[in-house]
């Protein structure tokens, strides 16, 4: 059994009889004038960049208007907002503690904006209620730096119950070093939600981000209680993190519901902490949570290591601690973990599950893995599962059911390395109709 460790549309429209009218778009703008309506923005307005332009300038939102609403955008290929040697964040959206803001950006390209000791090189967007869409934009070469540096992009902060956010169809990356977007925690984009907000990410494409220093090397969202997130199609690739969640780091919400997503060549490079999670992702929960995950793809992530003394390493494709798991046609292939070191030990080269009820514990959590494809997966010397690990932890076990799934190829060895499936002593596996064989180093089956 693991020890428990640190968790870590708008258009308007006006009614005529029984029909709609769309009102007519905002005629587009050059860079002067659309500087000035970004800054003296009303509620409802619709604003305009001209198709091709580069902007270089910096941008910010009424905080005193309540509400304001506010479409800002591309009115075609091009539209772009630049920080190149502004050293400074370019459009930052803070209302005032009794306002308003229901932001709407599209069709805009944000690069290499920067900021330092806070949020979101490109945009900061923070207040008790705002609503943010981000829908088609692209975000290249921005950065969040020093050690309270969040969202190298996007940083996005609401404590609005009913004010969701949405980021669709837009791209942050694009594999290469020049416009990777970087910072401490969630190298392109963090998104912090309370008190009920929903969260959701629908066809973005997250390539080459970095968390510097931390977790999330693409995107990190924290949640509270009511909080709902949804992930579907996203592709999320070539991301690095130092500590936790080499691709993304998802950190409790109500109901967490993950679809059709990619996690590819994501890695997360240990070189000194005394933990690492979540090579291409890791979800955590406070134990109360559903997290339901359909038709994912987790391949080739990895985690590597330092010389460190004490390691704890785990789930080389994917983490997911302290959740109630229900899992259907995901695809864990080609990822790996190192060998743990120390105190530690090396658990999931494919999957990692660490299920801890809250104590007291009347029952184990429960995890559920349905058409499950565990294969080619690797966990250097003593690794616990190369596979799938699993495992409780000290507040209560595991109770583990794998139906019409396929464990198999996974290779570790040494000591007490288990190459397909593994959990701990007290933890319960119920298998069906299901394959765990062919892998190599040690036992395929739980142990």
């Amino acid at each position: 059994m693991g020890t428990r460790r640190g968790r870590a549309t708008l258009a308007t429209a006006a009614c005529l009889g029984a029909g709609l009218v769309a009102a007519a778009p905002a005629a587009a703008v050059d860079c002067p004038t659309f500087k000035a309506a970004v800054e003296s923005a009303s509620d409802g307005q619709v604003i305009t960049l001209d198709a091709g332009l580069t902007c270089h300038d910096t941008y910010l939102l009424p905080g005193g208007k309540d509400p304001l609403s506010v479409t800002i955008r591309g009115a075609g290929t091009g539209a772009t907002l630049d920080g190149t040697g502004k050293s400074t964040r370019i459009m930052t959206a803070t209302p005032d503690p009794d306002k308003q803001t229901h932001l709407t950006l599209r069709n805009l390209t944000f690069r290499d904006g920067t900021v330092a000791g806070a949020g979101g090189g490109a945009l900061d967007l923070e207040g008790v209620d705002v609503t943010a869409t981000l829908d088609h934009d692209r975000f290249f070469g921005n950065s969040a730096t020093g050690s309270a540096g969040r969202g190298g992009a996007v940083n996005i902060a609401s404590n609005g119950p009913t004010s969701p956010i949405t980021v669709i169809k837009s791209t942050f990356g694009d594999g290469t070093a020049a416009h990777a977007n970087t910072a401490d925690t969630g190298g392109a984009l963090a998104i912090s939600s309370y008190s009920g907000t929903s969260v959701t990410l629908t066809g973005n494409i997250f390539a080459g981000n970095s968390a510097a220093r931390s977790a999330g090397g693409a995107l990190v969202t924290v949640s509270g209680a009511g909080a709902k997130l949804a992930m579907v199609d996203n592709v999320v690739a070539q991301n690095t993190a130092h500590e936790l969640g080499g691709g993304a780091l998802v950190f409790f919400a109500t109901s967490m519901t993950l679809v059709r997503n990619t996690f590819s060549a994501n890695r997360i490079a240990a070189t000194s902490v005394s933990e690492a999670l979540g090579g291409g992702g890791i979800i955590s929960g406070d134990a109360t949570a559903p997290l339901t995950q359909q038709g994912n793809r987790f391949a080739r992530n990895r985690i590597t290591r330092g010389g460190q003394t004490n390691l704890h390493v785990g789930g080389g494709g994917e983490w997911i601690d302290a959740v109630t798991l229900t899992s259907r046609n995901d695809r864990f292939t080609a990822n790996s973990i190192p060998a743990g070191s120390g105190t530690g030990d090396a658990e999931g080269g494919g999957l990692g599950i660490e299920g801890c009820p809250n104590p007291p514990s009347p029952a184990p959590l429960k995890a559920r893995l349905q058409n499950a494809v565990v294969a080619a997966n690797t966990g250097a010397v003593n690794t616990r599962g190369a596979g799938v690990y699993a495992g409780g932890c000290g507040s209560g076990p595991l109770a583990m059911t794998v139906l019409d799934s396929t464990i198999t190829g996974n290779t570790t060895s040494g000591g007490g390395a288990t190459s397909g499936l593994s959990g701990g002593p007290d933890d319960k596996l119920t298998l069906r109709n299901s394959i765990v064989a062919g892998s190599f180093g040690g036992p395929a089956n739980l142990t």
